[in-house]
């Protein structure tokens, strides 16, 4: 989390905008069964995403918040 918040002042400095881009997975809104390591670890992620720009005054995208999970994958069985 030390990262992204550390680039934000960077960002709003620079004048022209810009993105911290923080990638989870679908199973943190779709937990499948047998991994539930991944599972909690990808919905931490997505919480971390949340509290940061919570903490720096971002308004997050909220299309990019909550993205109906994707089909297509090798580890969709």
């Amino acid at each position: 989390m030390a990262h992204p918040q550390a680039a934000v002042p960077h960002i709003r400095a620079g004048g022209r905008g810009g993105s911290v881009i923080i990638t989870s997975s679908g199973a943190a809104l779709m937990p499948p069964p047998g991994i539930d390591h991944y599972n909690a670890s990808t919905a931490g992620v997505v919480a971390l995403a949340r509290t940061l720009t919570q903490e720096v005054g971002l308004e997050p995208d909220p299309r990019q918040l909550r993205q109906p999970p994707q089909r297509g994958h090798a580890d969709d069985r």
